[in-house]
């Protein structure tokens, strides 16, 4: 079993990636979504990356691959850990394209639409 294809009959599939818009409260600095990200990753197992993040808004992007998703959308809403080393978490919204997340956030700050977290 690879990083990042597997086996069925004789076949190799891909992960399909997922992004996820996460809102940090309260949104201070990157290394708050850097620590966030790798907390993640020691939960799951593998597979979570912080693609970006925008301090003024507090919403940082993570790519996962399919087979973590569910595992990833249980965890939310996040706690704030013990000393305030990582803050609050709330899942926005769900996409499998990075450039589909990032429109639904921008109807979502123009009220417009409310983003699906399906």
């Amino acid at each position: 079993m690879g990083s990042t294809s597997w086996k069925t009959m004789g076949r190799v599939r891909r992960f399909r990636n997922r992004y996820l818009a996460i809102k940090l409260i309260p949104s201070s600095s990157r290394n708050l979504a850097d620590n966030l990200a790798i907390r993640l990753k020691s939960i799951v197992g593998s597979g979570v990356l912080l693609i970006d993040y925008d301090q003024s808004s507090g919403i940082a992007i993570l790519r996962c691959n399919h087979l973590v998703l569910d595992r990833l959308r249980r965890l939310f809403p996040f706690r704030t850990f013990a000393h305030g080393e990582l803050p609050a978490a709330h899942l926005v919204g769900i996409s499998g394209t990075i450039r589909k997340l990032r429109k639904k956030l921008q109807l979502a700050a123009a009220g417009e639409v409310n983003p699906s977290i399906a």
